[in-house]
């Protein structure tokens, strides 16, 4: 790999997943009359103390777009395909803009009463979709470069578990047969179609990072 993304884009793309997933694991162990398994993260910015999950929303959103940027830099100087750090510069705005944008309670792909809402509802809709396109997108180019190809087998994994999970959250929350059964296990759901993606981001971020350091060694 030709040196290009910075460093600073690494390690922002290696600290965001790690710290979101961090503080919305915390602050739901710790918020009365929360359930990680029933409740939908979004559902932690309701409330007094709903700024800690707004600030990770707004923290998580600038990072990624940082590592994002760094990622369309990088292609670009290489003449490579620009659809996934473009679809990556989209989920991180549609994640930063889901803090100020808060959630009605419970109504996360259900029809909204508030316009913050709705606004929350469609934002998140397009994450859960680009999580999954994204991957394969990316693992499309993973194929296609002999740099990448290290790369090609671990997404193809987490492309594949993030459709199945994004298929799963979709029905346990959209079809009205499963919404009364799934009922207690939304957050859970969600957490499946989530988590996945952000493992697989520190991970193509750790392997950058793992270039960039031996193309400093040869150079």
């Amino acid at each position: 790999m030709k040196k290009g993304i910075s460093y600073i884009s690494v390690y922002s793309g290696l600290i965001a997943p790690i710290l979101f997933v961090l503080i919305f694991t915390i602050e739901g162990l710790f918020r009365e009359n929360y359930s990680a398994m029933q409740n939908f993260i979004s559902e932690l910015s309701i409330g007094n103390n709903g700024w800690i999950q707004i600030a990770n929303f707004l923290i998580f959103g600038f990072l990624f777009f940082v590592f994002s940027m760094g990622l369309l830099r990088e292609f670009q100087k290489r003449r490579l395909s620009t659809t996934g750090p473009i679809l990556f510069l989209i989920l991180a705005s549609c994640y930063f803009f889901s803090g100020p944008f808060v959630t009605d309670s419970d109504t996360i792909f259900t029809q909204q009463k508030s316009v913050h809402g709705i606004i929350h509802g469609v934002l998140g809709a397009i994450v859960f979709i680009l999580m999954t396109v994204s991957s394969w997108t990316f693992l499309k180019l993973f194929k296609k470069e002999k740099e990448f190809k290290s790369l090609k087998n671990v997404t193809l994994l987490f492309a594949i578990i993030l459709t199945f999970t994004l298929i799963a959250f979709i029905y346990v929350t959209k079809v009205p047969t499963s919404q009364n059964i799934f009922q207690n296990l939304n957050g859970l759901f969600q957490r499946l179609a989530l988590i996945p993606f952000m493992v697989w981001l520190f991970y193509l971020a750790f392997s950058i990072r793992n270039a960039l350091t031996k193309y400093d060694k040869n150079n």
